[in-house]
C-alpha cells in the first residue's frame, strides 16, 4: 500500500515507462516543488526516452513542442518537435489541453490521464510534470505517453485527442490529491 503522496500518485499507473519518467523527475526535484529543465538527464530515462515529450510555454501563454521521442512522433505520424501545440493538437488545444498544461505549471501539480477510443482500439496513458526554467519560473510541461498501438496514428480531429476517461492530479510539493475523476 502506498505510504506517501508520490507513491499514491505513482500507484495510478502500471506502466514501467511512466514510472521511470516520474521517478527520475521526482528524484531530480528533491525537496523543491519541481526540478528545472536542466535537472533532467536523458540517460536516466533509458528505455522511456522514445515516449517523452516537452512543451514550453512562451511569454504569450502559447505552448510549443521542444522535444518529442520516437514513439510520440510515430503516434502522430510525423515529428512534432518545434511545432506549436495548437498545430499539433488541433481543435482540442484551447480546451481542455492548454487548460491542463497551465494547471500543471500554475498550481503546480502532476497529472496522470488515461484515454481510450475502444471503437478503433486506440488508447493512451500519460503523465504531465512541471519543470521550471533556469530562473525558477514554471515554463515546461514534461511527460511521457504510452500508446497501446503507436502505429495507429493519431488523427488530431478525433475523440482521442484532448479527451480523458480518467484524470488524477496531485499538488506540489506536498503531493496532496486534488482530483480523481472520469471527466474531461
Amino acid at each position: 500500500m502506498p505510504t506517501n503522496g508520490a507513491e499514491r500518485f505513482e500507484a495510478n499507473f502500471g506502466s514501467e515507462i511512466l514510472r521511470t519518467v516520474f521517478r527520475h523527475w521526482n528524484d531530480a526535484r528533491g525537496d523543491r516543488a519541481m526540478p528545472s529543465r536542466n535537472d533532467i538527464d536523458p540517460y536516466r530515462l533509458g528505455r522511456a526516452l522514445p515516449n517523452v515529450w516537452l512543451y514550453e510555454r512562451d511569454e504569450d501563454g502559447e505552448f510549443s513542442c521542444r522535444l518529442s521521442g520516437e514513439q510520440i512522433n510515430r503516434a502522430h505520424s510525423q515529428s512534432i518537435m518545434k511545432r506549436p501545440a495548437r498545430e499539433v493538437l488541433g481543435p482540442d488545444y484551447d480546451y481542455p489541453i492548454r487548460q491542463r498544461m497551465n494547471f500543471v505549471l500554475d498550481t503546480p501539480a502532476v497529472l496522470f490521464a488515461s484515454m481510450a477510443a475502444p471503437a478503433d482500439g486506440r488508447s493512451v496513458t500519460r503523465i504531465s510534470l512541471p519543470l521550471c526554467n533556469s530562473d525558477g519560473r514554471p515554463t515546461f510541461t514534461f511527460g511521457a505517453s504510452e500508446y497501446l498501438d503507436p502505429d495507429r496514428h493519431i488523427d488530431r480531429d478525433t475523440a482521442l485527442v484532448g479527451r480523458a476517461d480518467h484524470i488524477v492530479t496531485f499538488s506540489l510539493p506536498d503531493f496532496r490529491q486534488l482530483q480523481s475523476d472520469g471527466t474531461n
